[in-house]
């Protein structure tokens, strides 16, 4: 792989990452630790960041249970999916407590021999 045709093949002099320094803020989630930092550790840093950030993103190995996934087990589709599935099920409890309820004033009629 030739870097030949970058723009940054004609600067000169090169600087390399670890010849800059990097006077930026560090957030609270960083390894890294205040003090003299170049941008080579703040680069790396940032790539582990994105890589715990990916893995703990990472659906794949999603068991499937009583929900099946038909899509992709990314984040947004897994999520949308158990959306769907939990307003489905509060319309069935709300319909089923609906019923119990009818019911109940039912059985309470029957006991109390005051059927409409």
């Amino acid at each position: 792989m030739s870097c030949n045709d970058k723009i940054r093949q004609k600067c000169s002099p090169k600087h390399f990452a670890v010849c800059t320094e990097y006077q930026g803020t560090i957030p609270t989630f960083s390894s890294l630790t205040k003090g003299c930092l170049d941008m080579e550790e703040v680069a790396e840093d940032v790539y582990n960041i994105l890589g715990e950030i990916k893995s703990t993103l990472d659906l794949t190995d999603l068991a499937e249970g009583c929900v099946t996934f038909s899509g992709p087990k990314i984040l947004q589709s897994v999520l949308e999916h158990l959306h769907t599935k939990l307003c489905a099920l509060e319309v069935t409890v709300k319909a089923q407590a609906i019923t119990i309820s009818t019911q109940t004033a039912q059985i309470t009629n029957l006991q109390t021999k005051t059927c409409p």
